[in-house]
């Protein structure tokens, strides 16, 4: 996206990310990507804490998972309020004294179910809590998946001289994952 499809540069990047374990920008390069990304780093308190807030101000019972509740704090630290109907007077408040350019959007994409991190989640809800939620609102049908015997992990190695392009790997892949989901999955 910001290269602008320049496969080559993305390629050398990655590979200096690789070997280096960091990446420095040329001052061009940081300042376009500052134009449309923002980050933040969160503790391990700050992600229980917004996973908590966020689950107690849930008119619906909302239990998001680890990783989401790092994007809420991170809006949250960032300067994006997540407000809704059911956020605390304090937070309504902040959000109408912000001015229309203070106020920023922001969509948080949900990517995992908490029912997958229950050690986490435990840990940032409690005990009790945990367990009432897990007892009134853990989908069925995933509870019948973590009762069902590990499926082995299948291990994709890319064959660079067969693909030339990321489209064509991401084909085969798609391809390969469909038939693991066919056969092990579907009834």
């Amino acid at each position: 996206y910001l290269s602008g499809g320049n496969e080559s540069m993305v390629k050398a990047w990655m590979e200096t990310m690789d070997e280096t374990r960091q990446l420095s920008l040329d001052k061009q390069w940081l300042k376009r990507l500052q134009q449309d990304f923002r980050s933040a780093s969160i503790t391990d308190d700050e992600m229980c804490d917004a996973l908590r807030d966020t689950y107690e101000s849930s008119p619906e019972n909302y239990l998001c998972d680890p990783h989401t509740a790092v994007a809420v704090a991170a809006a949250k630290k960032l300067g994006c309020l997540c407000i809704n109907e059911s956020s605390s007077r304090r937070e309504t408040q902040q959000a109408d004294e912000l001015t229309a350019r203070q106020l920023r959007n922001v969509v948080i994409i949900a990517t995992a179910s908490p029912c997958k991190f229950e050690e986490a989640v435990t840990i940032a809800l409690g005990k009790d809590s945990w367990a009432k939620w897990k007892s009134s609102f853990f989908p069925s049908r995933a509870q019948q998946t973590m009762e069902l015997e590990e499926v082995k992990p299948f291990h994709y190695h890319w064959d660079h001289s067969r693909y030339a392009t990321l489209k064509e790997v991401q084909s085969v892949w798609t391809d390969k994952m469909m038939h693991i989901v066919k056969n092990n999955f579907e009834e």
